[in-house]
């Protein structure tokens, strides 16, 4: 089912739901882009190194993003920023 997508912010980054910056994801990809984020952005916060954080999403077994069979420094970013 669609839902509407915080864009280019993040709602838990402040963005804010308005007509002119909404774009349509599905809710299970919205759910999954929250959840790699939330881990992202808390090991970023202790200053560890994308690769480090791949190594520990691998073995936390957290599903990659699209594509993908593991997390890598560059999906790391990627999934981040995109």
């Amino acid at each position: 089912m669609p839902t509407a997508d915080h864009y280019p912010r993040l709602k838990m980054h402040g963005g804010q739901l308005t007509p002119d910056n909404v774009r349509l994801a599905h809710r299970l990809c919205n759910q999954r882009d929250y959840i790699w984020r939330k881990k992202i952005n808390a090991m970023l916060g202790k200053r560890m190194s994308l690769e480090e954080i791949a190594e520990k999403l691998n073995v936390a077994k957290v599903p990659t993003i699209h594509g993908t069979n593991r997390w890598t420094a560059a999906s790391v970013r990627k999934a981040f920023v995109s």
